[in-house]
């Protein structure tokens, strides 16, 4: 039985509750299919009828019981005779064709139904999974958060060779993903009881998947792993890096990990401890910058994440532009991104990246190239004298300590300086005099994603600027006019 015949004569099925029911009644299905239970004795017409004339066929089977439990205290579904009709339909098909029911119809409760926005992310980015594994040596893939197991279905039919194990967020997702994946690939699936973000992660996997980092808030605290490289301490209940981290310590040595990411966790400047101390280890290999608007129900522009040990640098695939418009929606256009994650790639430092607050946009250093090229750095060097500001000191390092007023990049405001937030730094007497700004200086943020500018106007104390800033000092005004250089 096709798919499409399936649907033409049962209409509802794609309603949420429906396309969940299907997905119960389609993995049954396949086990009795595949002769594991007599599915003749299954009712579905009723809650109650469903839930007596399943039990005793699982009885004797050790293996499946315990799954079988979890789903009768999990259940939700509302079983009614449409369902019961459906089932027997079922019972019609091969078990190759419902290997596919059941991957399809997981597919439409993602985009039936928007609970499952958590999840969603996972079967749209498939084809990605794939191409990873088939160019690494893989024996087993754990997934973080597996969300139903829509991502893990999908693999283990196409690889029935690799172990697959699965956290879950709740218990009716567990039940249903280890009863699924032991009807789709018998034996060789664990599915975790506890989320990962409450227990230490192994590094144990060949490829690990931390799924879609939203930044949620977990229930209750993060427990860091044994691994001291990176530290949680000031992680809280905050769910995205976290992810990150765990997928991280998941794998072993020669293992990769895969997170999805929204742009704003990877520029944001809160965020950037989290991504110096990855950058720091040497963990991150690849940026998969994908095209926004790919995704259901939203146009967050988002990328894909690679992880693995000892880089020296990391590869930014710019795969934003890869996509085609079918059934008046965005999709990501896979012959596209296959080709441009194989061939296109720009390859920045380690050192490059910690430079600049970490961000891990390529378009960011990108407009930083640009705006270089523009200002012509010879040519400014006839016209400018340029330093950079001062490192401060403790009072205690300073011999002969003196207190000046310090301008920093948080004071640029608008082109202006906002003198009033101006702190007081000490320095050595000896050094003030060639790192004080004068009047007509040009400042310029030399670190941070935002430019910023501005011209020192109305000194009244002596002042000096920080470490972050660059300054340009104009060695004739009748040639360049200093706020015109600013502009």
């Amino acid at each position: 039985m096709k798919i499409e015949d399936l649907r033409n004569r049962h209409r509802t099925m794609t309603k949420p509750k429906m396309a969940e029911g299907v997905a119960y009644a389609a993995v049954l299905a396949k086990l009795a299919v595949d002769g594991r239970i007599d599915g003749t004795e299954i009712d579905m017409s009723d809650n109650k009828y469903f839930v007596s004339s399943v039990k005793s066929l699982f009885d004797n089977q050790s293996d499946l019981s315990g799954m079988l439990a979890d789903m009768l205290v999990s259940n939700s579904i509302e079983f009614n005779k449409e369902l019961q009709d459906i089932y027997r339909d079922l019972l019609t098909c091969t078990s190759k064709e419902l290997e596919e029911i059941i991957i399809t119809f997981d597919k439409n409760r993602v985009k039936a139904d928007p609970k499952y926005s958590e999840d969603s992310v996972l079967p749209e980015l498939y084809p990605l999974l794939e191409m990873i594994v088939n160019m690494n040596e893989v024996k087993n893939v754990c997934d973080l958060n597996s969300g139903w197991g829509f991502l893990l279905s999908e693999l283990t039919v196409k690889h029935p060779h690799i172990r697959t194990v699965a956290y879950e967020q709740n218990d009716s997702k567990k039940w249903y993903t280890n009863l699924k994946m032991e009807s789709l690939n018998p034996g060789n699936h664990t599915g975790m009881r506890d989320s990962i973000l409450t227990s230490g992660a192994e590094p144990m996997y060949d490829l690990c998947f931390g799924g879609f980092a939203s930044g949620a808030e977990h229930a209750v605290s993060i427990v860091p792993d044994l691994q001291k490289d990176l530290d949680y301490s000031q992680m809280g209940k905050k769910a995205d890096w976290a992810y990150v981290y765990k997928a991280i310590h998941s794998v072993h040595e020669k293992g990769k990990a895969i997170v999805v990411m929204p742009r704003f966790s990877l520029t944001n400047p809160l965020k950037e401890r989290f991504r110096k101390q990855i950058m720091e280890n040497g963990y991150l290999e690849k940026v998969i910058q994908m095209p926004a608007g790919t995704l259901p129900r939203t146009n967050m522009a988002y990328s894909v994440l690679v992880f693995s040990n000892n880089n020296q640098n990391v590869e930014f695939v710019d795969c934003r532009d890869c996509w085609k418009e079918e059934k008046h929606a965005k999709q990501i256009d896979w012959e596209m991104v296959k080709t441009r994650y194989s061939q296109n790639h720009e390859i920045l430092k380690n050192t490059e990246i910690l430079e600049r607050e970490c961000a891990l946009d390529i378009s960011v250093y990108r407009e930083e190239k640009r705006f270089a090229e523009e200002l012509h750095a010879t040519e400014i060097q006839k016209l400018c004298d340029t330093f950079i500001g001062h490192v401060m000191l403790k009072d205690k390092e300073a011999e002969d300590p003196v207190d000046v007023r310090l301008i920093r990049v948080c004071d640029l405001e608008d082109g202006m300086v906002n003198y009033d937030n101006l702190v007081t730094a000490t320095m050595e007497r000896k050094r003030v005099k060639d790192s004080l700004l004068q009047e007509n200086d040009v400042i310029l943020a030399a670190k941070g994603i935002a430019f910023q500018a501005a011209v020192v106007r109305n000194l009244t104390e002596d002042t000096v600027a920080s470490n972050t800033i660059l300054v340009l000092r104009v060695k004739d005004p009748e040639k360049l006019v200093p706020g015109y250089l600013c502009a």
